[in-house]
């Protein structure tokens, strides 16, 4: 399961994936490099606001958020008793997702539904590696350097306090593609 991954430096993500400047309109991502799950870092989906067919890098945090979930850090609804108790859902954790089963995620399933795929830009990924009995991190990279594309899905989720909106995207072992 990816856990952690390295964003290329906006100006690779821009030339790579041909994204037009003027459609990059947040920096909310400038510096960050090291993305970690419910952190935030760029991502590339279908521009939402023209007709023809252009990309744009949005900003977004790395965790689907359910619709239900009263913050940004993914919660199972309340049980009657945590209801009773004012106790938050069970935290969930939405970073990674199988294909196999997104269809019936209750997180997962509107934004697939919708087609509301997204590529994730990494310099590089890692993943633990317990061969050993301890964690040795193993780093995955593009041989030639150049940054690719991991599969995601984006979805909007709006703050029921501040009435913000956050995009929220993930990565899927089951998905990982090599693209351009």
């Amino acid at each position: 399961m990816c856990t952690r991954y390295i964003t290329p430096e906006d100006r690779e993500i821009e030339a790579f994936w041909a994204i037009n400047r003027k459609t990059n309109r947040r920096n909310d991502w400038k510096n960050l490099l090291q993305v970690f799950p419910l952190s935030g870092a760029a991502f590339i989906r279908r521009a939402r606001d023209v007709t023809e067919y252009e990309r744009e890098m949005v900003f977004g945090q790395w965790g689907m958020i359910p619709p239900w979930s009263p913050t940004h850090i993914p919660q199972a609804k309340q049980t009657k008793e945590q209801k009773e108790k004012d106790q938050p859902g069970k935290r969930l954790s939405t970073v990674n997702s199988r294909t196999d089963r997104m269809e019936k995620s209750f997180t997962f399933r509107n934004a697939w539904k919708r087609g509301q795929r997204c590529i994730i830009p990494a310099s590089s990924f890692d993943e633990p590696n317990w061969e050993t009995g301890k964690n040795v991190w193993w780093r995955f990279r593009r041989s030639d350097a150049k940054p690719w594309g991991l599969a995601g899905l984006w979805d909007v989720w709006k703050d029921p306090k501040t009435g913000e909106e956050w995009t929220a995207t993930r990565c899927s072992p089951s998905t990982r593609t090599f693209t351009r």
